[in-house]
């Protein structure tokens, strides 16, 4: 197999310098063949799945091999129309040198072809044409008056500085199409394909200028980090390595399962959870942030989706990726090309309801983090579930918590910092030679401890043994401040709530094949979905704390005072830093809801 490759990649080496670009499927259909109607890949890709030197692949990419019962294989592919020139479905059996056949002729993306011995697929295709960024300055003024301001706009000069812009290494991602016969030569020959132009991450797009209203040859606008991950990448710079490895490179896979359900719960799910968990939701309503139309309208309409791509599989598809933080086409005020502020102290807490970004309290002024990782509507007197995991900013500026009116609110100096997130959990760490085994870091796979150097700023003296111990033991003590709260909580059910509320929390069980459903009388401080401080047992098939109605009785519901307590207990919890992003609030949020249990206690 290895072998197969590294003889194709030669080819494809010798094919491009002739003017023709191939991609390559090595899920062969002489393989398939032996287990009739298997499937390789998906027809309904729309996101590049890898990355590719230079951004946007100007080759055709196949994205699936599927066999039919029939006796033959569909298969399918991306890549950018040629309006003159089709594209070559081709297969071979032993990819021998002179064993490519031609076996369909397309101007489409995907063909159907007797199985027969083919083992290979390719698609052959033109090399396209680019037309330059100044071409497109002529419908996209602002869109280039931007780009033209931004370091991507002036990457060929970052090479000139190090003296390596004729560095075959390097110029593939600092100039449009490098390595291709109508891509960029040098800077006398070709001047408007220098830096990363619009066509590194749209594509070529000559024919889309000879014709912009030819539908099927508009640039691709893609999200996915891919395509940013075929330059920022490597020891040197390897931002989507690390940001691969992060929660943010995911859709949560219950979202998933949302998205993809009825049309109901999928627009439900990208209402209530998009905005913070795809970044094609957040992407689309940042295009239109006060839009009245339905989300599932607004994404077919931004992301032009093809027949069989639904909203929700475009919002399934994509993770938090680097166009969620970041503006590739603006230098913005707030450097690193960031759509938000890195230092904000506004009290923010964006509601999940409502069908757009205005709706739910967008403010553009919070800083980047604090977007997502914020209450998310929580209220002190919510009664169905705990506050989401997300409180990170409110816990870090001292907001959202209950606390007495008036009173000074007790703060650690973390907020202070002048990047605040950033500055902790995206340090970077630069090595003198990287190599794999010992690369730079850029900070995107947001591990707060990847160095304690930015510490050293105010813990000054410290080495690392001790600042390790000064984290364990902040989140010992806070860990044991909760444990004295959940547990007077637990008391407080047990002996002072209401009788109504001590019979309303339930489990239910299969003991010895008979279903049983039992009170548990621990449950009456909580909420009606327990929060993570009251797992359910092994085994249970539902756990259920008190209704919305028991908790709001004015007769004998929840106090005030206990709501106000487990509010604090759970934003402590859920903020999962234990002390560390804000260590006297936190504290004081702990001593605030234990000094109320303790009154209604003493009762």
């Amino acid at each position: 197999m290895k072998t197969m490759a590294s003889g194709f990649r030669q080819q494809a080496r010798l094919a491009w310098r002739r003017g023709v670009v191939y991609g390559l499927a090595l899920a062969a259909a002489g393989w398939a063949a032996a287990i009739q109607g298997a499937a390789h890949g998906d027809p309904y890709e729309i996101h590049l799945q890898e990355p590719h030197e230079g951004g946007m692949p100007a080759r055709p990419i196949i994205t699936s091999i599927r066999t039919t019962t029939n006796n033959q294989v569909v298969v399918t592919w991306r890549g950018f129309v040629d309006p003159v020139t089709p594209f070559l479905l081709q297969g071979n059996r032993g990819l021998r040198s002179n064993g490519w056949q031609t076996l369909a002729t397309t101007y489409g993306f995907s063909a159907t072809v007797p199985l027969g011995d083919n083992a290979t697929f390719r698609v052959a295709g033109p090399s396209p044409v680019f037309a330059g960024s100044t071409e497109c300055s002529a419908c996209h003024r602002s869109a280039h008056g931007g780009w033209l301001q931004t370091r991507h706009g002036n990457a060929l000069a970052s090479l000139k500085r190090i003296n390596m812009h004729n560095n075959s290494r390097c110029l593939p991602c600092h100039t449009v199409g490098y390595g291709l016969p109508t891509g960029y030569k040098s800077e006398a020959l070709t001047p408007d394909l220098a830096n990363v132009g619009c066509e590194s991450c749209h594509g070529p797009a000559a024919a889309h200028a000879a014709n912009p209203f030819d539908p099927t040859t508009r640039p691709v606008k893609e999200l996915a980090s891919q395509l940013c991950g075929g330059c920022h990448t490597d020891a040197h710079h390897p931002t989507f390595n690390e940001w691969e490895t992060h929660l943010h490179a995911e859709v949560n896979e219950e979202l998933v399962a949302g998205f993809l359900g009825t049309e109901a719960t999928s627009l439900g799910r990208m209402n209530s959870c998009g905005a913070c968990h795809s970044g094609s939701v957040r992407y689309a309503m940042l295009k239109e942030p006060a839009t009245t139309n339905a989300l599932s309208t607004l994404m077919t309409n931004v992301f032009r989706l093809p027949p069989g791509v639904s909203a929700g599989r475009e919002a399934a598809a994509i993770g938090i990726t680097c166009v969620v933080c970041h503006d590739p086409h603006s230098k913005t005020q707030y450097g690193y090309m960031l759509r938000y502020p890195l230092f904000s102290t506004n009290a923010y807490n964006m509601v999940t309801s409502g069908t757009n970004l205005v709706q739910k309290g967008y403010n553009a002024s919070v800083q980047v983090c604090g977007q997502c990782h914020n209450g998310r509507g929580a209220d002190p007197y919510g009664t169905a579930r705990a506050p989401h995991y997300s409180p990170q900013y409110n816990i870090l500026v001292g907001n959202l918590g209950v606390v007495p009116t008036n009173a000074p609110v007790p703060m650690s100096p973390h907020w202070q910092l002048q990047k605040q997130c950033v500055d902790c959990h995206m340090q970077k760490v630069t090595v003198t030679n990287p190599t794999a085994n010992n690369p730079n870091h850029t900070g995107h796979n947001f591990n707060p401890t990847q160095t304690f150097d930015k510490c050293r700023d105010c813990h000054t003296g410290q080495d690392d043994e001790w600042m390790e111990l000064l984290i364990e033991f902040t989140q010992e003590v806070t860990r044991n401040k909760m444990a004295e709260v959940q547990s007077n909580l637990v008391l407080w059910a047990r002996t002072k709530a209401p009788a109504a509320l001590r019979n309303a929390g339930r489990v239910v069980q299969v003991v010895n094949g008979v279903r049983v459903t039992n009170s548990v009388p621990e449950l009456a401080w909580e909420f009606n979905t327990p929060g993570s401080l009251s797992p359910a047992p092994a085994g249970a098939l539902s756990w259920t704390g008190p209704t919305a109605a028991q908790q709001t009785n004015p007769t004998n519901g929840l106090p005030r005072a206990i709501m106000e307590a487990r509010f604090n207990l759970y934003m402590v919890k859920q903020d999962g830093s234990y002390g560390v992003h804000n260590n006297a609030y936190t504290r004081y949020l702990l001593k605030v809801a234990n000094d109320k249990v303790k009154a209604e206690l003493a009762r």
